[in-house]
């Protein structure tokens, strides 16, 4: 039978992991809208320019690549918690 009740001492540091891995996650899942919105502007922007259209275009390909590698890092979280302290960001 589960009890439920009051926190013990030495369950403290297991739930501040439980709560730090949900709020990298929940963070992580808030930055894509705001990155696909960069990748669509970007993408129906009517630019005359060339200079302008070819930043539009290295937008998109970024926030392409970023939103890919946050949903690695999600995945990785999920799955393994968080990566060791000195952890280099793996891209593609």
């Amino acid at each position: 039978m589960q009890r439920h009740g009051k926190t013990t001492l030495q369950q403290i540091p297991v739930l501040r992991t439980k709560v730090a891995k949900a709020a990298d996650i929940v963070d992580t899942k808030a930055m894509i809208p705001h990155h696909t919105i960069a990748i669509l502007t970007s993408e129906r922007a009517d630019l005359s320019d060339p200079r302008v259209r070819a930043l539009a275009d290295e937008i998109i390909e970024a926030q392409r690549n970023e939103i890919a590698e946050m949903k690695r890092y999600i995945t990785d979280i999920e799955v393994g918690g968080d990566a060791a302290p000195g952890t280099a960001r793996t891209t593609p």
